[in-house]
């Protein structure tokens, strides 16, 4: 049931006219006043505007990140920006400085501002499912990017990452690969954690036991992927190939190699995740599992605003992975397939 302004005027101990009041920020209400009914407001779950179409004719559309210095982001960006642009919307990136904060307080704290719609492009996982209702019943749409909550209600676009994580794994086997080694990212996001459990499901098909001290734990950093090569790299048992769980770790495993004087992909092969476009001018050009980043830009600002105009018909987009070949893998020459003949290529990727 949703917070109404009765529950927060009992919790203050004032009356409805004065909540009504400080909540939409009219003179005639103290500062400690204003402050404890904000507060209540915060405790109590309570959106505290309706959003409507401004008399100009232009919806605000607010981002959330902490990723302006993350490619993945940066992309990401590019769709929103031109997607916003083309639908004559203004958008306003919000950067929160504490990075470990409370995603719904965040998005309470959002909400209090002038803004018509939220993206959610920030890495923490939502947790609080009714809040997010609460928005969407009260006309306020809040899109999350690449997280998916059990309502049907909540907006989100999100990317089949268990099937890249599967994909990936799968083209290293074909190159005749069996100890392949796996760059996770954190476990508290759920991309992640597909993108585990494609590989472990992966290696299960093909018949190949799990060996869990190959799972090395990252945190999508440049320098976690750095630091995971390392110790992947001082194995008394190298593994032949490394999936990194997106292409930002995969580009400071490709710095650890270097470092240390292995050559990829003559010595270990290395697969990336997301296609960022810094992949491409990697050395060597990183083969990679292709999100469409800046499609789930675009497609973000197309649920926030077709909702807005009252089209409630489409809550949630799953955009397909695609496997991006280029020159980071190459046949392991351990394997009995490929001993006779390495011919310095890759083999065609996977249907």
């Amino acid at each position: 049931m949703s917070t109404n302004l009765q529950q927060i005027a009992d919790m203050v101990g004032v009356s409805v006219m004065t909540v009504s009041r400080a909540l939409a920020n009219k003179a005639g209400v103290s500062p400690g006043t204003r402050q404890r009914i904000l507060e209540a407001a915060d405790q109590l779950g309570y959106f505290r505007r309706e959003p409507a179409r401004r008399s100009d004719g232009v919806w605000r559309i607010g981002v959330l990140t902490n990723g302006l210095n993350n490619p993945y982001a940066i992309a990401v960006l590019g769709g929103i920006t031109d997607a916003a642009q083309g639908a004559g919307c203004d958008l306003e990136v919000h950067l929160p400085h504490d990075i470990g904060a409370d995603p719904v307080g965040l998005i309470m704290e959002l909400t209090r501002q002038d803004i018509d719609a939220l993206i959610y492009l920030y890495g923490t996982k939502v947790e609080n499912e009714a809040y997010l209702v609460q928005l969407v019943e009260r006309g306020f749409p809040c899109v999350l990017v690449n997280q998916t909550l059990a309502s049907p209600q909540i907006l989100h676009v999100a990317t089949t990452d268990y099937q890249g994580g599967f994909d990936a794994t799968k083209y290293l086997l074909q190159l005749g690969h069996q100890r392949i080694a796996l760059i996770t990212g954190p476990a508290s996001q759920e991309s992640a954690v597909a993108r585990l459990h494609g590989y472990r499901d992966a290696l299960a098909q093909a018949g190949l036991p799990v060996e869990e001290r190959l799972i090395v734990p990252g945190d999508f950093s440049g320098a976690s992927g750095e630091r995971a090569m390392m110790e992947i790299l001082e194995m008394t048992e190298r593994p032949t190939a490394v999936f990194a769980s997106n292409d930002i770790m995969a580009f400071g495993a490709l710095r650890a190699c270097q470092r240390a004087g292995v050559s990829v992909p003559a010595e270990i092969s290395l697969i990336g995740f997301d296609d960022t476009p810094e992949a491409s001018h990697a050395s060597p050009p990183l083969t990679t599992i292709k999100q469409p980043l800046y499609e789930i830009g675009m497609t973000a600002v197309r649920l926030a605003t077709n909702f807005l105009r009252g089209d409630r018909s489409v809550n949630s987009v799953v955009l397909k992975t695609s496997l991006i070949l280029r020159s980071s893998c190459l046949p392991c020459v351990s394997s009995p397939a490929n001993q006779a003949s390495v011919k310095g290529g890759v083999l065609e990727p996977i249907a």
